[in-house]
């Protein structure tokens, strides 16, 4: 193999590396953003709830 085509190949590998990296940081994050999401949703869906006992038991 040439010097000019193992620079080729090695430029390819560190870019599919770089992509890869790049993939799972995105997974990680929309992972992150998914859980960050649903939990705030369940914390008013929570809140709400307990609004309406405080509600009811004071009738």
């Amino acid at each position: 193999m040439e010097l000019a085509e193992y620079g080729k190949v090695s430029a390819l590998l560190f870019l599919h590396s770089a992509c890869s990296i790049q993939a799972t940081l995105e997974r990680r994050l929309l992972g992150f953003i998914k859980s960050a999401f649903l939990n705030s949703v369940v914390n008013m869906y929570d809140g709400k709830a307990a609004g309406i006992k405080k509600a009811s038991m004071l009738k």
